[in-house]
């Protein structure tokens, strides 16, 4: 049997504040969070919502800056689950994987800073005007 190709490439802005959670008897980190991509113009634009899941030390390490409007170009692999409700009513979600192995979270810029643990930020340093070198 050939092996195949599943990767998936994703630029946009999150949605919401990313959610931790641990799960399973060894609590491994699993941040959820959804990118809307726009594309196209005028009235030919269209937004496409993508739910995006990373597992792992990853997770925990960018959690706290995969904040609403965030832009951030996220790769992995494209999986679909299924589960039934309590009335057995079966669901499926369409999800892009990014695990330790496989896939890339990029912040390209955007979004809400979070707050240093005083509450305050400091005033980003003045430029000069000519290059150092």
């Amino acid at each position: 049997m050939s092996k195949g190709y599943n990767q998936q490439t994703v630029v946009g802005n999150l949605g919401k504040d990313a959610e931790l959670v641990h799960v399973g008897s060894k609590e491994t980190a699993k941040a959820s969070f959804s990118v809307a991509a726009t594309t196209g113009f005028g009235q030919h634009e269209h937004t496409e919502w993508f739910s995006v899941v990373v597992w792992g030390k990853r997770a925990e390490g960018l959690v706290e800056y995969l904040t609403k409007g965030t832009r951030v170009l996220v790769s992995g692999e494209t999986r679909t689950r299924s589960w039934a409700d309590s009335d057995g009513k079966a669901h499926y979600r369409t999800e892009v994987v990014v695990t330790p192995f496989n896939g890339e979270v990029l912040l390209l810029g955007g979004g809400a800073r979070s707050e240093s643990a005083s509450g305050n930020e400091e005033a980003p340093e003045e430029f000069e005007d000519e290059i150092p070198f």
